[in-house]
């Protein structure tokens, strides 16, 4: 709206009319379309995890096994294996138990793991040692020390052959009823025992053939070897429907029949790996082809290379010095360029032969098989302001491991999500958590993944948080299970935290029999909210219980991090402004409080210095405020700093009411809302508009600007 009559400063009648305007401004609230505030938006930080590279990860479905079997020998004593294993089992997660039946249960319906002082005592070693378990149960008698299959199956009278390297132990037809019912009856109970993903890694679901590799079995014509493997399959999955189950991979079984029982949730496995003689290149081909649909479980078939003379590779079958290392070489290359989530360390001189003696083929396969999930980027909020808690968490995250999590497999059910939480700065509890809709288990190397996820925490008391970021598992309560490639600090139960997040209390009036005179400033995100009947402390809608969270969290100092160039400015005065401990070269914000007002920005020099030289708003509100730079601190996570600053009055401007001296008859009508400015004399109020150039007209400005 034009107003030229402004301009004839000194005119009576321009003076009469802008008393008149004047009178109409303050008698009359002001309701503009443009002077309404729009609501506060959410002050937000990109942080950059620092990604850590060399760390072994223990997650599940992935990782490097050791290896415990019983063929020509007895399992081995469990104090043994584990003084000679453990010592050297650091970078292992798992322990695969390849064993017979006949071991698991001896005599119909007692069973090992109750009964077997040996077996328990192997089992709760591998736990105290941090490994979970895989198994292979066979049947065949081939190579084995004692006959594989419980001697009651063919006493209820299953039929059966001589095994070749011992004719008195016999190994059943496979698709002998009777057989099939009692090993239905035994997987019943093995599923009811170790169907539990938090102590069992993977179950192998071949258990027929030589060596429980499915080939080589006698008695099953071939109209039947695929309804054969359709039964261990599906009898596999009724009895473990929480486990991941594995198929060995090109056996005699024709590459539709093995697609079969991928596509039902099978996932590879492959022994030979490093073999010149016994893995063909089209095996491999087929392997690799079938990435990223399932994952591999990978076996070197160096079985006892420390100490056998020969082996399955031909370049082990000459005289003099056995090559080991290139051997070792060629396993982790197999397994690298076919994506393996897992890779054996072999029986026990052998463990010792990789992790003794060529750690960084160790590391490397430790640091670059399977999958390793971290974000790269991730937007923190900050400040969230009452009544307007809303962000939207951008981040993008990759997989720098040759495989893949194993999330869409049928027995885990995607089940682990990636959540962002607000924790409890002294326990480290959520208080409120969020589930993001990305999948990690769709992630594979290579490519980056963004994400955006609603962050809404309206329920939370005002006060700070750590903000933090995890993998979680849903049917487990939504707590961390999986551990992310990050350095920086990590709470006790795997949340990684990424900076801190205030959410500002609402404002509050100084308690009055009328309106004060001058608006309470807000509260700053470190200071304790007003008592106020208008401000409670809700509960969070977190669905895991949180410590309660104090209303009026303690008044904390401001942070030394930071520096004024004068603790109170005049409006429209100059300030600097110096922040420490920012990362060298990273960007850091200058924000203005309670209402935010972006005053600009800087970059960090090498020292990790921020400065900024800024003029005040002349139409800041006089009273009490707050500065923050929010940015990324050393450690690569977000870093926020904070310090008062009392606003005055520049000279000639209409000075603020103190409001211990305002008159209690001091009505709506004599404020200008949302400035905390107060007029005086209308007429003297007048003539100051002529002089200044219409300050009501800034007000309006900055009220349409301001967010």
């Amino acid at each position: 709206m034009k107003r030229p009559f402004l301009k004839a400063a000194g005119a009576l009648t321009a003076v009469l009319i802008s008393c008149s305007f004047m009178q109409a401004a303050v008698a009359v609230p002001p309701v503009l379309a443009d002077s309404t505030p729009p609501p506060a938006a959410a002050t937000m930080a990109t942080v950059t995890p620092e990604r850590d590279i060399t760390s072994v990860l223990r997650n599940p479905g992935m990782g490097w096994m050791a290896y415990a079997e019983e063929f020509d020998h007895a399992l081995a004593d469990a104090d043994t294996f584990w003084n000679e294993v453990g010592p050297n089992s650091a970078a292992s997660s798992v322990v695969y138990l390849r064993i017979p039946w006949s071991r698991m249960e001896p005599t119909e319906g007692h069973y090992a793991w109750n009964e077997d002082a040996n077996f328990k005592s192997f089992i709760k070693q591998a736990k105290d040692h941090g490994q979970r378990l895989a198994f292979r149960v066979f049947v065949d008698s081939q190579d084995s020390h004692q006959q594989a299959t419980p001697q009651f199956v063919f006493n209820a009278g299953a039929t059966g052959y001589g095994a070749g390297s011992n004719p008195s132990f016999k190994t059943p037809y496979v698709n002998n009823k009777v057989f099939q019912a009692k090993f239905e009856n035994f997987m019943a109970a093995f599923g009811a025992r170790f169907d539990d993903p938090e102590e069992v890694d993977f179950v192998d679901t071949n258990t027929i053939g030589h060596w429980g590799e499915m080939h080589n079995f006698q008695g099953v014509p071939g109209n039947e070897w695929a309804p054969t493997l359709r039964w261990l399959g599906d009898l596999y999955r009724k009895s473990f429907s929480h486990v991941l189950l594995a198929l060995n991979f090109a056996p005699g079984f024709s590459y539709a029949d093995l697609d079969e029982q991928i596509a039902k949730g099978s996932i590879m496995r492959r022994d030979s790996l490093g073999s010149t003689l016994w893995f063909p290149q089209d095996q491999k081909n087929a392997i690799s082809s079938r990435f990223p649909n399932t994952i591999l479980v990978g076996e070197n078939c160096y079985q006892n290379f420390t100490v056998r003379a020969t082996s399955c590779d031909d370049s082990f079958k000459v005289p003099g010095d056995k090559p080991y290392r290139p051997m070792l070489e060629r396993v982790l290359a197999d397994a690298k360029n076919l994506h393996a989530n897992y890779l054996d360390l072999r029986h026990e001189p052998d463990v010792k032969t990789w992790v003794v003696d060529n750690p960084d083929l160790v590391e490397d396969f430790a640091v670059n098989g399977g999958y390793r999930l971290a974000p790269n980027s991730v937007s923190v909020p900050t400040v969230l302001a009452d009544g307007a808690r809303q962000a939207t968490i951008a981040s993008t995250w990759s997989n720098t491991g040759v495989g893949r999590m194993p999330n869409d497999n049928p027995q885990w059910n995607n089940k682990y999500q990636v959540s962002y939480a607000l924790l409890n700065k002294a326990t480290g509890a959520p208080v409120y958590q969020v589930q993001s809709s990305a999948n990690p288990g769709t992630w594979v190397k290579g490519t980056n993944y963004p994400t955006s996820t609603a962050f809404t925490p309206t329920n939370v008391p005002a006060g700070s948080y750590d903000f933090a970021v995890a993998i979680v598992d849903k049917t487990r309560g939504n707590t961390p299970a999986i551990k992310l490639a990050l350095t920086g600090a990590t709470t006790s139960s795997g949340w990684n935290k990424l900076g801190t997040t205030v959410l500002e209390a609402a404002e509050t009036a100084t308690p009055s029999a009328s309106a004060s005179a001058t608006p309470s400033p807000s509260t700053a995100p470190n200071e304790s909210a007003t008592p106020s009947e208008s401000v409670h402390a809700t509960e969070s809608t977190s669905p895991s219980a949180g410590p309660t969270v104090s209303q009026e969290p303690s008044k904390a100092p401001a942070t030394p991090d930071i520096t004024l160039s004068a603790a109170t400015m005049t409006q429209g005065g100059q300030l600097t402004i110096t922040g420490e401990n920012f990362k060298p070269g990273s960007s850091a914000t200058f924000t203005l409080h309670s209402e935010p007002v972006l005053l600009g920005a800087a970059t960090a020099d090498a020292k990790g210095r921020v400065s900024l030289t800024v003029a005040l708003p002349k139409d800041t509100p006089a009273g009490q405020h707050q500065i923050f730079i929010v940015g990324v601190g050393l450690d690569g996570q977000a870093h926020q700093v904070s310090a008062p600053l009392a606003v005055t009055s520049a000279a000639g401007d209409v000075p603020a009411i103190d409001p211990t001296t305002a008159s209690s008859t001091a009505t709506a009508e004599n404020e200008l809302a949302a400035t905390g400015a107060n007029t005086t004399v209308i007429g003297g109020l007048a003539i100051l508009l002529l002089l200044a150039g219409a300050t009501v007209f800034g007000i309006n400005r900055r009220r349409s600007a301001s967010h």
